[in-house]
């Protein structure tokens, strides 16, 4: 196994060093910490790969395996939580699948450890339905110790779990990836967030807009075929939410340029602190062509040109969606 090759190597690593002379001198040995940092080191490596089955076998082979994988749960960073499985990991990358159901009577003691310090939570499941519930214990254990910094839901979750649960990390949440239709009130003047990202924005009040120096918001789903009816972010029949003058980076998912063209002058007066402003725009078969392109790209420059206060980098990349491999292009204005 290439585990055991590994570990073969750091043992060596550790019997052996340099002294003055270059000449290898053996290293005092101290089992009582070798072997479980060793140990600790297997046990995540089984996590970066994958091997959940592995992982839980590997912790019932003995007491010092067993203690070591305890620590690996207690120090996991990433959780995503799912209606059948869920998934750990570290660095933002949740790696390592385990079921909600299993036949190791083991495995309910082990993962009941994660929760401790988690800083990445992705919910892809509506906590309150009873297929979930067992996860209660990691939302606790999570909610003690405050220090969440990046979170993301999915459209299945409970809008009122995610305006009671997310309050908890006023001071600690940095990152937020929701739906809009999951937004409220108490998300207002909750955060200051490096950066915020609204999913089906047709749905967004924009008076619930958090403090946030990046703002990302997808209009669309790429496969939904009907056109929405577009209503701009800010209504100016209404009060301007303070917090879109915190924002510096202001990026857009969408399947049409032209509303936002048409709209770019509203869009920076509403957005007066923007640096850099960028379009993604899907073009989907039927209206995607070079013409086309070429005519949104000279109107855009002609408007960019013509209005005031400009940001200092605005970009449009635009692809074909279903063949993004085909065609893509990229255009900086400024």
């Amino acid at each position: 196994m290439k585990i055991i090759r590994r570990l073969k190597k750091r043992i060596s690593l550790f019997m052996f060093s340099k002294s003055s002379k270059t000449t290898l001198q053996p290293r005092s040995l101290n089992p009582g910490t070798l072997v479980p940092e060793l140990l600790f080191d297997i046990g995540n490596k089984f996590v970066e790969d994958g091997e959940s089955d592995a992982l839980i076998k590997f912790a019932l082979s003995g007491k010092l395996q067993f203690q070591a994988v305890v620590k690996v749960f207690d120090s996991i960073t990433t959780l995503k939580l799912c209606e059948t499985c869920f998934f750990i990991g570290g660095n933002d990358n949740p790696c390592c699948k385990f079921g909600l159901k299993t036949d190791n009577p083991q495995s309910p003691i082990l993962v009941q450890l994660i929760g401790n310090s988690i800083k990445n939570l992705q919910l892809n499941c509506n906590i309150s339905d009873g297929k979930c519930q067992m996860y209660q214990s990691f939302i606790d254990v999570i909610v003690a110790k405050k220090q969440l910094t990046s979170f993301s839901a999915d459209v299945c979750c409970s809008r009122t779990f995610l305006a009671e649960f997310l309050p908890h990390f006023s001071s600690t949440l940095k990152n937020l990836v929701v739906p809009s239709k999951l937004m409220s009130a108490a998300f207002c003047d909750s955060f200051d967030l490096d950066s915020l990202t609204v999913l089906n924005t047709m749905e967004l009040n924009f008076s619930m807009l958090c403090k946030t120096l990046s703002l990302k918001l997808s209009y669309i789903q790429l496969d939904d075929p009907i056109i929405q009816r577009y209503e701009h972010p800010v209504s100016h029949n209404e009060q301007i939410n303070p917090h879109l003058s915190s924002v510096k980076e202001f990026t857009i998912d969408d399947i049409y340029i032209c509303y936002h063209i048409d709209r770019f002058e509203t869009t920076i007066t509403d957005f007066p602190s923007l640096k850099s402003l960028n379009y993604n725009i899907a073009m989907k078969n039927g209206i995607f062509s070079i013409g086309i392109l070429r005519n949104h790209i000279s109107r855009f420059t002609t408007i960019i040109n013509q209005s005031k206060n400009v940001p200092s980098k605005i970009t449009c990349f635009f692809y074909n969606s279903s063949k993004m491999d085909k065609f893509v292009v990229f255009v900086v204005f400024c």
